[in-house]
């Protein structure tokens, strides 16, 4: 076991790490380049939507910060506040606006990133005019320092990628040079620890927002080679599909042709017998050679490295990892492809069930007893079991599970609204003609399940088409439809009938008609 899974962790995250290494980008730039160019407008979409509520914010606090050191004018240089606050006021103020209610323009999603840099770089220009004439007017030097603020905005919180967050940065610095030098005539000491600090804290935000676009764009790409795995998975599931559909209608016409031979030869029991044997052998045969063999040993062999690779990666991916809730999704798919498969098998078996006499009103105490914790408070539960109904030659394991399946069914069909489930067992007497059109159904003495709810019901259509075989009206992941195909098949082999009356609105009522058996040893619980 251990030497499985060290060879799945080291198949999977070498997988993930040729990914990584081979991904192809331009290192300046860092578009997607060569075979991965595909990704790069997918890439800008998803960013820009990740990133349109962080730049309003970042639009928002920049208009913010910006009007506050409007006090700074007043206090430090009232003789230039006028024509400091018209900068701030007239000039800053009117473009701040104007970008942030542009950006509810569809046009802004393409030019986001020139506008954006512009905005960065007017910023900084800004700032370095007002310190040109804080310099002319007291030989102050301190409105440089707003240029970090410039820095740390542009290269984060505006979210610009590294490019034009780099031709803004190195515009603002050359800007600087050429005030400093030839505009302000800054003294050279000035000018030293000015440039040191701001070329310092430019680098240091190219290189921050390099690697921020970097990771994005790895987990971007990573994004996208899961959703491809989800597809794979998703194929899988439908082609499995089409295969069993494939061999359901195979099987229905093998069935049909069989059920037409036993007719011709109805009056010879014997014969009858054998044909009746030979239609149970070919089915068994036709379904476990064509149906389990081909498609789950098949399936089961895909199954196998997705289900043991997501869950090494599980064990590896930390909680707060975005790419976690997609390996999740992807094991979850596979998980509910296992027991698709699980319930074919299960269909498909090739047992012989030991009959005995039993207590059907043991077996269905005891189901009750077992839903009743599980079943939400809005949906009550209804018993009325008639104790001298007497025997059913069964086995009781599989009566269990017809109880338990249909009692599931009843509980989704009450889940949104709540209402009532009622089971009840008795005896009935049926006549020759009492039930046409059920060929089962030969005069005797029967004993009746009934499992009724209060639900959403059923029109004609989806009534015709219940016991098919995956047939469900249940959403995605909720049931693979085999339930009730595997409840008609375990009645039909103990010579009963299954009748269903429903409507929609007024719920659902499943009646099963077994032969009352008269013999002894009787077999009471199911354990």
């Amino acid at each position: 076991m251990e030497n499985r899974k060290s060879i799945f962790r080291g198949t999977v995250f070498g997988s993930l790490a040729n990914s990584q290494n081979h991904w192809q980008i331009n290192r300046l730039s860092l578009s997607f380049s060569g075979a991965d160019r595909q990704y790069e407008k997918a890439f800008r979409d998803d960013f820009f939507k990740q990133s349109i509520v962080p730049v309003r914010w970042a639009l928002f606090l920049s208009w913010v910060l910006f009007g506050l050191f409007a006090i700074l004018d007043a206090l430090m240089l009232p003789e230039l506040k006028a024509f400091f606050w018209f900068i701030r006021f007239g000039i800053i103020y009117p473009i701040l606006i104007g970008i942030f209610i542009f950006t509810f323009f569809p046009a802004f999603k393409r030019l986001m990133q020139p506008v954006l840099s512009a905005t960065m770089l007017l910023g900084g220009l800004s700032i370095i005019v007002m310190t040109v004439f804080e310099s002319k007017q007291g030989g102050n030097y301190t409105y440089y320092v707003g240029l970090l603020l410039i820095f740390s905005l542009g290269y984060t919180f505006i979210r610009l990628r590294f490019i034009y967050a780099t031709i803004a940065g190195w515009g603002i610095v050359v800007s600087y040079e050429v005030a400093a030098i030839w505009i302000s005539d800054t003294p050279l000491e000035i000018l030293i620890s000015n440039n040191f600090f701001f070329i310092s804290a430019n680098l240091i935000g190219m290189v921050v927002c390099y690697y921020i676009e970097k990771s994005i764009r790895k987990d971007f790409y990573m994004r996208v080679l899961l959703e491809k795995e989800q597809e794979n998975v998703r194929a899988a599931k439908n082609k499995l599909e089409i295969r069993v559909e494939e061999r359901t209608r195979q099987l229905s016409r093998a069935n049909r042709d069989l059920k037409k031979e036993i007719k011709i030869s109805k009056g010879h029991e014997e014969e009858k017998g054998k044909l009746q044997g030979q239609l149970i052998q070919l089915q068994k045969m036709e379904t476990i050679g064509t149906l389990a063999g081909g498609i789950a040993h098949d399936f089961n062999n895909i199954l196998t490295p997705i289900l043991g690779y997501t869950e090494m990666v599980l064990e590896e991916l930390s909680g707060e990892n975005p790419i976690r809730d997609d390996v999740e999704q992807i094991n979850g798919a596979a998980v509910r492809a296992k027991d698709l498969v699980q319930q074919i098998l299960t269909f498909s078996r090739q047992v012989e069930i030991d009959k005995k006499p039993i207590r059907l009103d043991y077996v269905v105490e005891e189901v009750l007893q077992l839903i009743k914790a599980s079943f939400p408070s809005n949906i009550e539960i209804r018993q009325f079991l008639d104790r001298s109904c007497g025997n059913v030659l069964a086995d009781s394991t599989q009566m269990h599970q017809i109880i338990m399946n249909l009692c599931t069914n009843a509980q989704h069909a009450m889940m949104e609204n709540g209402g009532i489930l009622t089971v009840s067992l008795e005896k009935e007497k049926v006549g020759s003609r009492q039930f046409n059109g059920y060929p089962k159904m030969l005069k005797g003495i029967y004993v009746r399940l009934n499992v009724a709810d209060t639900g959403h019901g059923m029109n004609k259509r989806t009534m015709e088409r219940i016991f098919e075989p995956f047939y469900t009206k249940k959403e995605v992941g909720s049931g693979s439809g085999l339930g009730l195909s595997v409840v008609h098949g375990i009645v039909d082999n103990y010579n009963g009938t299954i009748i269903v009356k429903s409507k929609p609105g007024e719920g659902s009522t499943f009646s099963i008609y077994l032969p009352q058996h008269s013999g002894a040893d009787v077999e009471e619980s199911t354990n």
